[in-house]
């Protein structure tokens, strides 16, 4: 944070030498994990790794599921028994658009990585000591309140789609509610096969539900009836109210007793 828009070629950095011991493993990253993904959810992949790239892929593949930015950079360095090798680090992997192919056909490496690094055979240095005026003992607060207000905007955002998606399943149910109680208004003359029967509802169905119930058994046999009425009455007939629906019997011109 020091160094963003800073022209200073000597910007102040802060250093500090710890100890470490064989199988000590090191997480460094952008905030693109540590802003999305909770410490505990870290360790638990870190614990449960079954090597080093396969803890790195599933940090990354953590962070964007969690709606992190495709700049989400984790490097994880495992320290090694014994002298320090000649042994090449692994190869990058790139997610999304990180992996975008020129013209000559070679990789143009940008954005996300993910990378396994073995130790190499380097000149250790110390550090120089710093006057402590130099320092910023701030900055350590500054981006700790950064990455928790980046969790607290990433809360946020999951209860407003989540809110969202809520309103979207009442408005569904509550239109399918009032579409239903308007079936409900509807009347039609049918028939059961044998007798003349007064139907509440609608004669279409969703699926195996039926939209419709008995209102009246006429007790008029379907055999009372002449051939055109008996077709018409296998159709149905609609009426928009139960008098309505009354009315379309009595027409038939049979005496229900």
């Amino acid at each position: 944070m020091r160094v963003l828009g800073d022209v200073d070629s000597n910007p102040d950095i802060d250093t500090d030498v710890l100890d470490t011991q064989p199988g000590d493993v090191w997480l460094l990253c952008s905030d693109g994990l540590c802003g999305y993904v909770e410490e505990e959810d870290i360790e638990k992949i870190l614990l449960r790794r079954h090597s080093l790239q396969d803890a790195v892929d599933s940090l990354i593949d953590k962070a964007l599921s969690f709606g992190a930015p495709d700049n989400v950079t984790v490097v994880l360095v495992e320290t090694q028994p014994g002298p320090a090798s000649n042994t090449e680090p692994g190869t990058p992997r790139f997610a999304g658009s990180a992996a975008t192919t020129t013209d000559t056909g070679t990789v143009r490496e940008t954005g996300t990585a993910r990378i396994r690094l073995m130790p190499r055979r380097r000149v250790v240095r110390r550090a120089q000591p710093v006057e402590e005026s130099h320092f910023e003992p701030r900055v350590d607060e500054y981006l700790n309140e950064l990455i928790a207000e980046t969790k607290r905007r990433n809360r946020r955002r999951r209860l407003l789609w989540t809110l969202g998606l809520l309103g979207v399943i009442a408005l569904i149910c509550g239109g399918v509610a009032l579409a239903y109680e308007w079936t409900q208004t509807r009347y039609f003359v049918g028939t059961d096969g044998d007798t003349v029967i007064i139907y509440q509802g609608v004669q279409q169905g969703i699926g195996s539900l039926a939209l419709h119930s008995v209102a009246e058994d006429t007790g008029i046999p379907l055999t009372a009836l002449d051939g055109l009425e008996r077709r018409q009455i296998e159709r149905t007939l609609s009426a928009s109210s139960l008098d309505e629906a009354r009315d379309i019997v009595t027409r038939l011109g049979v005496d229900g007793e």
